[in-house]
């Protein structure tokens, strides 16, 4: 497909810009911060640490306001408040240096980014886009880690060169400058606000009447052709569709442990941090290419591929102790991050079609986030218990056959 122009264009860098903090400075910077801050005041990093899951789940929470209050009179003026909650919760986290003080701050902020985080991100993407809708998400999704890889070396020397403060002082900056094609730019919420039509409609019109010629069992091109009927009640079908989640959200819970993986293996430390990277480079790339899949092969197939992958990497790290195996495996189960995004954003739109988006998005979004705040303190405390990574990978492992089963559940029924 043409890459887009114009107001699209502005749509995507704009989106790609609100996703790059409410993803990449919220969360996948945060753990540069833990070590000093915990040095300073005298505490635990798991304390600090905290901060990360009280702002997530807070950012989680806010996607179900969000998708009630969410309108085209709404849009700019909660872009505006969100950024501003943002930037001011992080910049003023300098002047509370203490628990309590910091673990409001950081609730401010979620609540600030839920405001123009991934719930409002993907709603936008699938109303302009009405094909290639899944490689707007992912690319959109991938600056989260693209943000993470170039600034964490930024904010790294910050800190070393003048402590946590200036570090925090210097990502308020940076999520203001980030946001700012948001709130500039002349974008709407929907392009008929704008006097348009969704990118690619004519193509996506052409897509439905082949499909339909082929008997209606040729895959949609993208996430907005909606739901199917289906012969599920919707409960039930939420009730997959969070499986399937819960299990998406659990495969990227591993890269978090595979130092202490390896450890455990007995391989020298380099392995682990060799693992850990080889799974953040599938991250990044893993979303771009599952959205470049969904819109070629379907949403059902792609999302099969990329969890059988991930379930194949989850059982090699669990049977197979060799460096070079645990490498692969570990960029196999990287590519969970795009399950846990790309894909789930595709299933639920396609579960629920475009109306019921905003309705059970922000659901299974709150889903995603509390599985991965559970089950990473699960994996851990599984160790701690048995001494052994065997019990939390088997586990995942069975939460991945019982998700795809799940998946294609809903697909078939429709």
């Amino acid at each position: 497909m043409k890459l887009p122009t114009g107001k699209y264009l502005m749509v995507l860098v704009s989106m790609c810009g609100l996703i790059a903090v409410s993803l990449g400075l919220l969360v996948n910077v945060s753990g540069l911060f833990f070590a000093p801050i915990a040095e300073e005041l005298g505490v635990g990093r798991g304390e600090v640490s905290m901060t990360l899951t009280i702002a997530n789940l807070v950012y989680a929470v806010t996607g179900l306001l969000v998708g009630r209050i969410l309108s085209p009179k709404t849009f700019k003026p909660m872009i505006l408040a969100g950024v501003t909650l943002m930037v001011a919760g992080t910049a003023l986290l300098p002047l509370f240096p203490s628990l309590p003080g910091l673990y409001l701050l950081n609730a401010v902020r979620g609540f600030g980014a839920g405001l123009f985080g991934v719930v409002l991100v993907t709603t936008v993407i699938n109303s302009w886009f009405a094909s290639g809708t899944a490689l707007m998400t992912s690319i959109a999704m991938g600056f989260s880690g693209i943000a993470a890889a170039i600034l964490s070396p930024i904010l790294s020397s910050v800190i070393a060169a003048g402590g946590w403060r200036a570090g925090y002082l210097v990502s308020a900056v940076l999520a203001a400058v980030l946001c700012l094609p948001a709130i500039l730019m002349p974008i709407k919420l929907t392009p008929e606000d704008a006097g348009l039509v969704p990118y690619g409609a004519d193509d996506a019109r052409t897509d439905g009447a082949d499909a339909a010629k082929a008997g209606g069992a040729a895959k949609t091109g993208g996430s907005v052709a909606g739901a199917k009927s289906s012969a599920l009640p919707t409960a039930i079908v939420f009730v997959l569709v969070s499986i399937y989640s819960i299990a998406s959200s659990m495969g990227s819970v591993l890269p978090q442990h595979f130092p202490g993986m390896s450890e455990s293996y007995l391989m020298p430390a380099a392995v682990g941090a060799g693992m850990l990277s080889v799974a953040m480079a599938c991250n990044t790339l893993g979303k771009l290419g599952l959205g470049v899949l969904i819109d070629t092969l379907g949403t059902m197939r792609s999302s099969l591929l990329y969890g059988v992958a991930v379930l194949l990497g989850v059982l090699g790290v669990a049977f197979v102790h060799n460096a070079a195996a645990l490498y692969v495996c570990a960029g196999l189960i990287g590519l969970s991050y795009g399950m846990a995004t790309v894909s789930i954003v595709s299933v639920t739109c396609e579960s629920f079609g475009v109306e019921g988006y905003t309705t059970y998005y922000p659901r299974v979004n709150l889903i995603v986030t509390a599985t991965n705040a559970i089950g990473t303190v699960l994996v851990g405390a599984i160790y701690d218990g048995l001494g052994s990574y065997l019990v939390a990978l088997i586990m995942t492992a069975v939460l991945l056959a019982a998700g795809l089963v799940s998946l294609v559940t809903v697909y078939r029924s429709r």
